[in-house]
């Protein structure tokens, strides 16, 4: 069981080893966690712009796992990935393929967080690497499954690499010849092996442009093909006793005294990612009062901050008007100004609308010619009834040729009189000149 990043850029066409379309080209294909089109989206609306829209890698098992191992090393590779931020902000999308006489799961998560609206790499390799190779030697401790550490001092038969027959003979043959060089003491660290290769007829590359060691040596093959000198050939001289070495499964006390070490790795390594996460996403401010070794706990809070705060916001949009929020915006844009909201308030009865006092005879005289005139107002013939309309609302210009309507309707009316009185100007202008000047 191994795993291997890849940095990878946009992917506009689809065909970028490690991105979505091309994993899943493979005949044997199979999603076994998220959603292939969802994160797809994601990617191909990330900022523009950016040189890495998202990252990928994968996962090598020599032999099938069980459904309830396989569940829990995918559950324990996302809290890997996630490394104390939500779930929701970054959407992960597994595939699985069946061929190549292995088992690989591909995995492939966008680099832009969709609960904070930043970029956040999920791998870093001078953070995480450590992290990372800590988290698959401890599950394939705790499962019984095998490790690529476990046969570094092994010759490989190449067989995993898929290579071409010429290619494996080749390797075979630089094996063979740094065994030897091992043997008769030419060589005895590492140095010794790169000043060694410097003085045959073989090219070997040992660190990168920024003079930084390479993890794996390339060297180039018989037709100048470049290979990869993996960890087998790399760590199979005795002379670094620092270098890793098989450990004996056997020796129960062994495996659990590394099973601890390991677990120590990846607690300073979660962290220290998780304290650098605080000063991504909330500030160097809010970075600078974490306490040391309190750094997972503080990120949990705040992001659980952020959360409810989403989840409130959410809440009130969902409450909002929407039609009458957007009948004010085109009433604004008309020139309407909004009424001032008043709260209605309350009707509430005084006792002395309640409690009626006694008339007196002056009032009752009142009374009775009112009487006598309402019946003579109605003995007279009314009008008949016209449906009366409110007047149109129209708000003070601030110039006279400016026309200011609170509807649609109302500025149609105006434009139509407008025209009515262009027309009519003109009329009179040509009567005038068809009289006679005097």
């Amino acid at each position: 069981m191994f795993y291997k990043f890849f940095k990878i850029k946009n992917d506009a066409e689809g065909g970028e080893p490690g991105s979505i379309r091309y994993c899943q080209e493979n005949l044997t294909a199979k999603v076994v966690r998220g959603d292939p089109e969802f994160v797809q989206w994601v990617i191909d609306h990330s900022p523009a712009g950016l040189r890495q829209r998202f990252t990928a890698g994968v996962i090598n098992n020599r032999t099938e796992l069980q459904p309830v191992v396989k569940c829990h090393m995918l559950d324990e590779f996302q809290e890997l990935m996630l490394a104390g931020r939500h779930e929701s902000g970054m959407p992960l999308c597994m595939i699985e393929h069946e061929d190549k006489n292995k088992f690989e799961t591909h995995f492939i998560a966008p680099i832009f967080d969709l609960m904070f609206g930043k970029l956040v790499h999920p791998y870093i390799d001078r953070i995480d690497r450590h992290r990372y190779a800590a988290w698959v030697e401890r599950f394939a401790l705790i499962h019984g499954l095998e490790h690529a550490d476990d046969h570094l001092r092994i010759r490989p038969e190449f067989e995993h690499l898929r290579l071409r027959e010429v290619d494996k003979m080749f390797l075979t043959e630089i094996w063979e010849m740094v065994s030897e060089w091992v043997e008769d003491g030419t060589v005895s660290s590492r140095e010794d092996l790169a000043r060694k290769f410097t003085g045959t007829r073989h090219e070997v590359r040992f660190h990168t442009k920024n003079d930084k060691p390479l993890q794996q040596p390339i060297i180039l093959g018989p037709d100048g093909y470049p290979l990869r000198l993996t960890n087998s050939i790399y760590y199979r001289p005795d002379f670094d006793p620092e270098g890793p070495k098989p450990l004996d499964r056997a020796d129960d006390e062994a495996v659990k005294k590394r099973i601890k070490t390991l677990d120590e790795i990846l607690r300073e390594s979660m962290q220290f990612r998780a304290h650098h996460l605080i000063g991504r996403l909330f500030g160097r401010g809010e970075q600078a009062k974490v306490v040391k070794g309190k750094a997972r706990s503080r990120l949990a809070e705040l992001v659980a901050q952020k959360r409810e705060r989403d989840l409130a916001l959410d809440n009130a949009w969902k409450k909002l008007r929407v039609h009458d929020l957007f009948r004010s915006a085109t009433d604004i844009k008309h020139g309407m100004p909004l009424p001032p909201f008043a709260p209605p308030m309350p009707q509430i009865e005084s006792e002395v609308t309640r409690i009626q006092p006694a008339m007196s005879t002056e009032m009752q005289s009142s009374e009775k010619v009112s009487e006598v005139v309402s019946t003579h107002i109605d003995s007279q013939p009314s009008p008949p009834l016209i449906d009366a309309q409110p007047p149109v609302f129209q708000p003070e210009a601030q110039d006279k040729k400016t026309i200011v309507s609170s509807s649609d309707d109302a500025l149609a009316r105006a434009d139509q009189a407008a025209a009515i009185a262009k027309k009519k100007r003109r009329k009179d202008k040509e009567q005038e000149m068809d009289k006679p000047s005097l």
